[in-house]
């Protein structure tokens, strides 16, 4: 998958990021934060590091040196693209293209997901695990506590995730229907 390579202060890369297939530097802008926050979704290669870095001045030129803050970013096309799709954010250009291109869909098919009914939760979990492969206990470890509260899902009430192993194989099953997964045996791969 194409990588993205970049440098800048934030408002430059954010511009660019944009350029990709977003509506404007807004939404990049909430992508990166998406991504620093939830590092576990980028793999080994790929990185977001803000740095604070002085000008280098010109020779024989006198000035005042105002330190800025520049971003660099080496993330893949799909990566953001996720992102952007995990925080219903409305994609233009090159990332609809990327994500036509990806699931093998034509051009009046658009893959959603429903966050309302737990799939953006266990999508999450799923590719934030290393080999992004998954069970119908995914949220065991959890222990009946919400972990992903910024959702508007219907398997949350106060904070507290009533969603069973059930619900969780059929949730699995709704995203292998949409080729996000494939089954083997009791596990489900993220296949995207």
């Amino acid at each position: 998958m194409q990588k993205i390579t970049l440098k800048g202060t934030d408002s430059q890369v954010y511009n660019i990021i944009a350029d990709l297939g977003l509506n404007n530097a807004d939404d990049a802008k909430k992508v990166i934060s998406f991504l620093q926050k939830n590092k576990e979704l980028l793999s080994s290669d790929e990185y977001i590091k803000e740095r604070n870095e002085f000008p280098t001045p010109m020779p024989g030129v006198m000035c005042m040196l105002v330190m800025s803050k520049n971003l660099y970013v080496n993330v893949k096309k799909s990566t953001l693209l996720i992102a952007a799709l995990m925080l219903d954010i409305h994609l233009t250009k090159g990332l609809a293209q990327l994500l036509i291109s990806m699931t093998g869909i034509s051009n009046r098919t658009i893959v959603t997901f429903k966050e309302e009914n737990g799939e953006k939760c266990i999508i999450k979990e799923t590719i934030s695990k290393p080999d992004k492969t998954a069970s119908c206990d995914i949220l065991n470890k959890f222990n009946g506590k919400c972990c992903n509260n910024q959702y508007n899902c219907k398997y949350n009430k106060d904070g507290n995730c009533n969603c069973t192993s059930n619900d969780i194989e059929k949730i699995f099953n709704d995203l292998t229907a949409k080729n996000m997964f494939s089954k083997n045996g009791k596990k489900y791969k993220y296949s995207w």
